[in-house]
């Protein structure tokens, strides 16, 4: 006697079990699902239509559609990532990378910047996080370091901001910010 008794009653044909063939959702279906599970630029709605294989003509009509219905907006997309790339310590080289990977061009994020971001806003995080690294790093004073280990704790600094994706005159503006109001509070 077999393990299964009647082997009739096992169906492993397409559409069952792990074979089972994903049916295709009708396009605009499909980009509600997208936009569902998160934002997205015109770039990134086109490459996943496309890379499910819809008609061109079709993703062409389907982002108009979004677009006039105000789902899909660019501008929109850059000042709300922005906002949060910000919030999250990142700097602005690295949102513009980003934003540009994601097919906003840089015109475009310039411009949000220009309008939407309070550069004294930004400068202070910049402060913040280098002040952060100083005292995670244990520095209390910086005058009383030898030249070696001030460097050192100054590069790991830098490297952070630089990491983080703050611009050169940015970093440098902050750190020496960051030293002045470390050598204020010891007094």
């Amino acid at each position: 006697m077999s393990f299964f008794e009647d082997d009739d009653k096992l169906d492993f044909d397409e559409n069952t079990n792990n074979s089972k063939k994903k049916k295709k959702l009708p396009i605009l279906e499909k980009a509600y699902y997208l936009l569902d599970y998160k934002d997205r630029t015109e770039k990134e709605m086109r490459d996943k239509l496309i890379e499910s294989k819809y008609p061109e003509d079709e993703i062409e009509k389907t982002i108009a559609h979004l677009q006039e219905i105000g789902l899909l907006n660019d501008d929109a997309y850059a000042k709300r990532f922005i906002e949060y790339q910000i919030q999250k310590n990142r700097g602005l080289s690295r949102i513009v990378q980003e934003l540009k990977r994601k097919g906003i061009t840089e015109e475009k994020v310039r411009f949000v910047i220009e309008d939407e971001v309070d550069m004294d806003a930004y400068f202070d995080r910049a402060v913040s996080l280098c002040t952060k690294v100083f005292h995670m790093a244990g520095v209390k004073d910086l005058d009383g370091m030898d030249y070696k280990e001030k460097m050192k704790i100054l590069g790991k600094v830098r490297r952070k901001l630089l990491t983080a994706g703050y611009e050169y005159d940015i970093i440098n503006e902050a750190v020496n910010h960051a030293i002045r109001e470390i050598g204020d509070s010891d007094s």
